[in-house]
């Protein structure tokens, strides 16, 4: 079945197939059943003092997205100090790691594709079920990690060491207005290999885009803050934070601000290219706090949305 005919997909927050993964928590929220096994998405918790050895990945690339705390990621040679709103692109074939030196829980969005990561976790991991808090890290669980591993595609480096000093990521290509929404690219199809558009739109009150579907994009969406009514073909639903959205392509939908204050979505394209239309109809973003007056020419937008694979 393709991408197309799959359903929207609304997961509220604390929902999903949650696993302890040697001391930090994987929460599944999209997975190869509804993205015929093209990408799967994880909300991932990180203890302080977490995250796992250096390691590399054969098969999968994965894309993370930080919501909350801080992490420092090891991506090769290079470390990035990140904070919340920074996203990154890691290629299969890299060594990377993440490590969580603070004091309070860091949370993350983690995209893998293809599918078959939640596999592996399912080999080791234990559910949440079993403990609220998380259990001691057993020495039988890592064996087993180790031992299932290459059956996976995936190799432990726990000797690899950074060569560059950390340095403070800035994931911000650029930010733009647009129908009074603020979107700020994060990853393009330049960083991603084609496969991935990453965005927030911070919107205020009462704005959002109109009713649209896209030809070939599926969209993922991820309430930050604020309270968000989402048009989802034939129904609609009011989402708050912490709320997971998936919009299959060849779907009628919308959003619009409904609280009473800003909100941001984190947004993912699959495959990439949706940045060449905010790049295309959006206006450069001089000031984060004040949208530029626009005058908005229809004929010219409307070219636009058929030039970039949509339909109002």
């Amino acid at each position: 079945m393709s991408s197309s005919q799959n359903q929207c997909l609304v997961v509220p927050p604390g929902e999903g197939d949650a696993y302890w993964s040697v001391g930090d928590l994987l929460t599944f929220k999209v997975g190869p059943q509804h993205t015929d096994g093209a990408w799967s998405m994880a909300e991932t918790t990180v203890m302080p003092g977490g995250g796992p050895p250096p390691h590399i990945h054969r098969r999968e690339d994965e894309t993370f997205y930080l919501l909350d705390g801080q992490l420092n990621l090891t991506l090769g040679d290079d470390v990035f100090i990140a904070n919340p709103g920074d996203a990154f692109f890691l290629p299969r074939d890299l060594v990377h790691t993440f490590h969580n030196p603070g004091s309070k829980p860091a949370r993350m969005i983690v995209l893998a594709g293809p599918c078959g990561f939640e596999k592996f976790i399912l080999t080791f991991a234990r559910p949440k079920s079993e403990s609220v808090n998380p259990p001691p890290v057993r020495k039988e669980d890592i064996d087993r990690l180790i031992a299932t591993a290459p059956q996976f595609g995936i190799e432990m480096k726990f000797d690899h060491k950074p060569r560059n000093a950390p340095v403070r990521a800035n994931c911000v290509r650029k930010s733009l207005w647009l129908s009074g929404n603020r979107i700020d690219l994060k990853l393009v199809a330049g960083d991603t290999h084609g496969t991935t558009t990453v965005c927030t739109v911070t919107s205020r009150r009462g704005f959002g885009p109109p009713p649209h579907k896209h030809v070939a994009t599926d969209e993922l969406f991820f309430v930050e803050t604020g309270r968000f009514e989402f048009l989802l073909g034939d129904r609609t639903v009011i989402v708050e934070p912490g709320t997971t959205v998936f919009v299959p392509r060849g779907t009628m939908h919308d959003y619009h601000n409904v609280g009473d204050a800003v909100g941001r979505l984190a947004v993912f394209h699959f495959p990439s290219g949706m940045e060449n239309f905010f790049l295309d109809a959006g206006v450069e973003c001089t000031d984060p706090s004040r949208p530029p007056s626009e005058t908005l020419d229809m004929p010219r937008m409307m070219a636009l949305i058929r030039k970039h694979g949509m339909e109002l």
